[in-house]
């Protein structure tokens, strides 16, 4: 899914870590984008803080 913005037809980065509206940069490197990325287990653990913390 992360890499799909580099792939086949779409092509809209060289490196999927580039595309400004993935989550792989969030999972990859730890380093929150654009938008405020949940981690997974925060909401399957029910720890999630809806609407997010401002950094």
């Amino acid at each position: 899914m992360h890499k799909n913005p580099v792939s086949g037809k779409w092509k809209l980065v060289e490196n999927y870590l580039d595309y400004i509206h993935s989550s792989a940069r969030f999972y990859e490197l730890g380093e929150e984008g654009v938008y405020h990325v949940y981690h997974y287990q925060e909401i399957h653990n029910n720890t999630a803080e809806f609407p997010p913390r401002k950094l």
